[in-house]
């Protein structure tokens, strides 16, 4: 059985760390907080499909 439409499927991932220091210092410096991003975009059309990955890489699958 073919896939005869066109599909797209969007998949967002976030992730948010917050580093914790143990250093008993006063000084008022605090660590940047990393913030990761990422979205994904599936599109398939047949049965070839593509990936997209933002900001990394395209990549086509046949």
């Amino acid at each position: 059985m073919r896939l005869s439409q066109l599909g797209v499927i969007l998949r967002l991932k976030s992730t948010i760390v917050f580093p914790v220091s143990d250093e008993g210092d006063s000084s008022g410096s605090h660590q940047a907080v990393l913030l990761s991003f990422s979205v994904e975009v599936l599109a398939y059309m047949g049965e070839r499909f593509w990936t997209v990955r933002l900001p990394q890489s395209v990549t086509e699958n046949a």
